[in-house]
């Protein structure tokens, strides 16, 4: 019996997959594969497949509760803009730049809308909730889109809000690296529109930061001028 388990266990190996994740780097798909093998070698199949079954879906979920976004601020004297937490990067004041690393849907973007309001508060969306942090007011959001895939109407709903509430508050939004699949739901949402895309789509960052700087720039100068 134990060697039926041994080769029906080495039988879920495919070696070219294997390579194909260490080559990517994919280090959960990894563990998880690994994890399969040892546990139908232990425990038999039915059961070792059973419980790598409700890894994956706490792993699901764990994502879901805890969706994966990032500060980019720039590095000093270049026009380059990486993670404050891992980089000689610094966040420009009273511009926060969001780069949010999975696609939007129902399940993760009530969670994301608390962590921008977090960040917005904190500057971290580790940050606690009853921390203090020494933040300059919001002038402007860029959001970084390049690693979201989609976005479904859920998610669309809470954008609109959001937006909503930082246009209320005379904070400007902007888009980098916007897919066209997801540009084109922005689109149908009123998200995005002819007339206001030149204001709110970019292709890099450092150009979205300009014109928010020059757009806040220009709303100092109206507020001075009434």
């Amino acid at each position: 019996m134990s060697a039926i388990i041994l080769v029906a266990s080495i039988g879920l190996f495919e070696l070219h997959d294997i390579f194909f994740l260490w080559s990517i780097r994919a280090k959960k798909e990894l563990f998880l594969l690994f994890v399969t093998f040892s546990l139908t070698v232990v425990l038999g199949i039915e059961l070792g497949i059973a419980i790598s079954l409700l890894i994956s879906v706490f792993l699901i979920i764990k994502q879901t509760t805890f969706p994966n976004i990032n500060v980019l601020g720039q590095i000093e004297g270049t026009d380059d803009f990486r993670e404050v937490t891992k980089n000689h990067a610094k966040a420009i004041p009273g511009i926060l730049i969001v780069r949010i690393e999975e696609p939007l849907y129902f399940a993760n973007v009530a969670q994301i809308k608390r962590l921008f309001a977090r960040i917005e508060k904190l500057g971290d969306p580790k940050a606690h909730p009853s921390e203090r942090a020494n933040v300059a007011p919001t002038r402007a959001v860029i959001v970084h889109l390049r690693n979201v895939l989609s976005c479904d109407a859920s998610a669309l709903q809470t954008l609109q809000e959001m937006m909503e509430d930082y246009e209320r508050r005379h904070i400007h939004v902007m888009f980098v690296k916007i897919r066209d699949s997801v540009k084109h739901e922005f689109f149908k949402a009123g998200l995005i529109t002819e007339a206001n895309a030149g204001d709110k789509v970019f292709s890099k960052v450092d150009a979205a930061v300009k014109r928010a700087q020059e757009l806040i720039t220009r709303d100092e100068y109206s507020s001075r001028s009434e």
